[in-house]
């Protein structure tokens, strides 16, 4: 993780950011539970970088594994040693964290008999009202849940190490949820990072981002949009955009549009977006679970594409925060007994494809502009479009037309102008008006992102 990504209120005294902590920045119990000391190799958030929870989680499962072996060699049966998935399920019962495995492996009886500290713990991680039962699990967890969501490796499978119950609590504890269809979500995880063909002037004008496509239902609650949990990785769309060819995307004039452009057509024409509503209610491609509907679809089909020599893109982060958010290796790591249900009664539940991304949940309104912003070429930089849009009015001419439209309209002929959209970032900036600033030259993350505790969550998507 990062020493810090903060949003910096651009004001004349330039005030500190918030400092980072491990509660308000990790993975996490709710505010309701203790939250569990960490050890002094656990990383707190402030210094520690990506890589020590990958290296954490790593020397947790071998160390897991050695233990085993361990008790392996001082445990006999009348058939002789057992084998290591015997001894594996033996202590399953017991819910042992790796501090606890030790001590038993130091104190266990020459004829195998477990201590009665160990057996009163098997009961005591099955009391609800033991306050402390996940103290030592979590410890161990929380490298795991990092290295699988920024880098996609899962080191440890809990599943065999502590029964379902345990385990169960242990990922509520942690901050997980269960939607409708058995997926583990989250709302804690402040930001998600994007590459998209639209511009930020589209959102803005239109208030929200309309999903792009339907992913079709059995990962989150509304409709699923993809998104990623490194700003790297949504750079490389940004970065293989202009290289490929035939982009259907760019078939679309607008979000609304529900059809393509035809190349073949020799003009376009005014397009009328008043004959949706009715469309949309019985349109079962577009709805969202049959709960909303998308109002104001284009139906025209035989229009000449605007967009057809747009050759940049662009790269978004996502206020997430009090979002839905069904992260993909965090379900295939500890939550496959999901999938194996599903297919047993003929369920739709699936997760995510990408090892490194996540499912946003989005109503078929479309994702609130107030929570869209767009970082700039360097990605060192971001601001909210609303602000871009506003801004692009306030240094334009006289005239009836803003900066903004003049910009779109060279990107829609295929000008590679990402520069004037980062002109406009640092006229945010240079405003007073909140930016997100990135250390350059480090990969940000999802949980590295700090909101200033003045900036109000927005309206929900």
């Amino acid at each position: 993780m990062l020493d810090k990504v903060d949003i910096n209120w651009n004001t004349a005294q330039q005030r500190e950011a918030r400092k980072r902590t491990s509660s308000d920045q990790q993975p996490g119990p709710s505010s309701s539970a203790k939250h569990p000391r960490l050890t002094e190799a656990q990383p707190t958030g402030e210094t520690a970088p990506a890589l020590t929870y990958l290296e954490t989680a790593r020397q947790n499962a071998e160390s897991r594994k050695q233990l085993v072996v361990q008790l392996q060699a001082r445990t006999h049966t009348d058939k002789g040693p057992p084998t290591l998935d015997e001894v594996t399920a033996s202590i399953k019962p017991y819910n042992l964290s790796n501090r606890q495995l030790t001590r038993l492996i130091a104190e266990i009886e020459p004829d195998g008999g477990i201590p009665p500290w160990a057996e009163n713990h098997k009961q005591s991680s099955m009391d609800e009202a033991n306050t402390h039962r996940f103290d030592d699990a979590y410890e161990e967890l929380l490298p795991e849940i990092l290295s699988l969501r920024n880098s996609g490796q899962g080191f440890t499978d809990f599943n065999t190490r502590y029964t379902r119950p345990y385990l169960e609590g242990l990922l509520a504890y942690a901050g997980y949820k269960r939607n409708k269809h058995n997926c583990l979500y989250r709302t804690d995880i402040p930001a998600m990072f994007r590459g998209d063909d639209r511009t930020p002037f589209e959102f803005s004008r239109d208030g929200h981002m309309l999903p792009r496509a339907n992913l079709g239902e059995g990962s989150t609650t509304q409709r699923a949009v993809s998104a990623t949990f490194s700003l790297s990785d949504a750079q490389q769309y940004i970065h293989h955009f202009g290289k490929q060819s035939g982009i259907e995307e760019l078939l679309y004039d607008t979000q609304y549009h529900k059809y393509p452009g035809d190349l073949n057509s020799t003009q376009s024409r005014v397009t009328d977006s008043s004959d949706s509503a009715s469309d949309a209610d019985g349109d079962s491609e577009n709805s969202a679970s049959g709960s909303d509907v998308e109002l104001g679809r284009i139906m025209e089909k035989d229009y000449y594409p605007k967009r057809r020599n747009q050759n940049i893109a662009f790269c978004y982060l996502f206020d997430t925060r009090n979002i839905e958010i069904v992260p993909a290796r965090e379900n295939y790591q500890l939550n496959r007994d999901a999938l194996n249900e599903s297919k047993k009664t003929g369920g739709n539940t699936w997760f995510p494809d990408d090892d490194l991304e996540g499912h946003i949940s989005m109503s078929s309104r479309g994702f609130s502009a107030d929570r869209i912003w767009l970082v700039n070429s360097t990605f060192t930089r971001a601001a909210r479009v609303n602000d871009l849009y506003s801004q692009s009015y306030d240094h334009a001419d006289h005239s009836s037309r803003g900066e903004a439209d003049s910009i779109e309209e060279r990107t829609w002929a295929g000008a590679h102008n990402l520069n004037e959209y980062d002109d406009l970032i640092d006229q945010v900036a240079a405003a007073n008006k909140p930016v997100l600033n990135f250390p350059a030259g480090k990969d940000v993350f999802s949980n590295d992102v700090t909101f200033a505790p003045d900036l109000s969550v927005p309206a929900s998507n």
